[in-house]
């Protein structure tokens, strides 16, 4: 794979912010021998993993987003497979042969105009 735009790349060094960021807005709170701590239930336990887990993924949602940004970016070239080959292309014209095409405009049908227009536009004269 190859890029358009490979300086655009270096954008990447921006997905370690969100997680420099969290790592630096963490912190520990100092350890108190406090008697009705003891008391604390293990649903309240339970709400600080839940609370760590969504912090976790709520990180990883954001770098991947900023990794996303990047790559949009630099605008990836994809190779096709096949040698390059064009494949046949379907193309359908529809044609408004209701009575206002039939009206004559400088001397011609748009009929026989929208006809010729839409020869041109297949590459057939």
């Amino acid at each position: 794979m190859s890029f358009i735009h490979p300086l655009a790349l270096l954008g990447l060094a921006a997905a370690a912010i969100p997680a420099l960021l969290h790592l630096l807005q963490r912190r520990i709170p100092p350890e108190v021998d406090f008697p009705p701590v003891r008391y604390l239930s293990a649903a309240e336990r339970e709400s600080a993993r839940r609370l760590r887990l969504r912090h976790l993924l709520l990180l990883i949602l954001r770098t991947a987003l900023i990794v996303a940004i990047v790559f949009a970016a630099a605008r990836p070239l994809v190779p096709l497979r096949g040698g390059g080959a064009h494949q046949p292309t379907a193309a359908v014209i529809i044609l408004d042969n209701s009575p206002s095409a039939g009206a004559v405009v400088d001397g011609g049908l748009v009929l026989d105009r929208l006809r010729v227009a839409a020869r041109s536009s297949l590459g057939r004269t």
